[in-house]
């Protein structure tokens, strides 16, 4: 709108300045109205957005809540979280400790096998959909959808798929070994009481030290951070940050060698996954987790490098650094949901 009302302005502008100062500052007037009227269109958009998608958090944590009670969990900068659509069962991929977490409500009378091929067919479902249909089960997304609808809120795309993630793979693909997880789901369920639960009461999750904020305007301070956090167990398969703070020095005229040193180690993990019965409260919990592959967060940075290559040549900031933000702010979670919120 702007730029077809300087369009205008430049054709008209000559007539005015014949026809005397009056006319101009009234053209000027009229301008500073339409200017006025849009940036009120815009704000009241975004203002109708923000508050469908805050409507959207309340009202699908109340539903998570019956449930889950104080183990509700959302969706979040470093991890992505789903739920049937009863909230029963839900899987989340935990980019910050590099892990697949499938759960289960337990009724009081359960029977395990059954538990667990309910758990194990919601995740295979997820595990073989394509990104949009990743996207179009995602819990969040499917509520903030009906808030907007509600509201009569359109997005420009109709949807929140492009808002949320723009891959065209399903993430799940590249963090996991899908038949080696589908194998083992399969095989739980089989034998049902007898699989080998590897702890039966809840043990607290570690306490993982994050980084300190990163200033926007200073993305250097992200290599040091990311430096600092050097120490991460290997037996963490999914984080590469050593990796990533090596490409410090690489020359701004070969971006393209950073994504090489991102999850270097050729070697995929093969831990076994872990089995629990979890009391917390008054939910009962069956838990099922999975190790990330150690290449995982190359896989998801592939299908972003030449994005992330095209801004680095344009801002004249190197690759590493823009990687690094990355993983200061997301985990590379190409799903991260940020407390604005922001999307992917």
């Amino acid at each position: 709108m702007r730029l077809l009302t300087l369009a205008m302005l430049s054709l008209v502008v000559p007539a005015l300045l014949a026809q005397g100062s009056d006319s101009f500052d009234d053209f000027d007037k009229m301008l500073d109205q339409q200017f006025e009227q849009a940036d009120s269109v815009i704000n009241a958009r975004y203002d109708a957005v923000d508050k469908a998608v805050d409507r959207a958090f309340q009202g699908l944590t109340r539903k998570i809540e019956v449930h889950w009670g104080e183990n509700t969990r959302m969706p979040e900068r470093e991890r992505w979280v789903t739920y049937s659509k009863g909230m029963e069962t839900r899987l989340s991929l935990d980019f910050k400790r590099s892990e697949m977490v499938i759960e289960q409500v337990l009724p009081a009378d359960a029977d395990i096998g059954e538990e667990l091929n309910k758990l194990g067919n919601f995740a295979v479902d997820l595990m073989h959909s394509t990104a949009q249909e990743l996207n179009a089960s995602d819990s969040l997304v499917n509520e903030i959808q009906s808030e907007l609808a509600a509201a009569n809120v359109k997005t420009e795309s109709g949807t929140l798929a492009a808002t949320n993630s723009e891959s065209k793979e399903n993430v799940i693909g590249k963090v996991v070994h899908l038949e080696e997880v589908e194998k083992a789901l399969a095989e739980m369920a089989r034998l049902g009481e007898d699989v080998v639960f590897s702890t039966v009461s809840p043990a607290p999750e570690p306490q993982i030290e994050k980084p300190a904020t990163v200033s926007k305007s200073v993305p250097s301070i992200a290599i040091e951070q990311i430096e600092k956090t050097a120490a991460v167990p290997r037996s963490d398969p999914g984080v590469a940050i050593e990796q990533i703070a090596k490409t410090a020095a690489v020359p701004r005229s070969d971006p393209g060698v950073a994504i090489e040193q991102i999850a270097k180690p050729a070697v995929e993990s093969k831990s076994a996954p872990s089995v629990a019965i979890e009391q917390n409260g008054a939910v009962k919990i069956l838990k099922v987790s999975f190790p990330f592959v150690s290449n995982a967060q190359k896989n998801i940075m592939q299908e972003y490098m030449d994005e992330v290559r095209q801004y680095s040549a344009e801002y004249d900031i190197p690759v590493s650094v823009i990687l690094a933000i990355i993983e200061t702010e997301s985990s590379f979670n190409p799903r991260a949901v940020s407390p604005i919120p922001a999307f992917g």
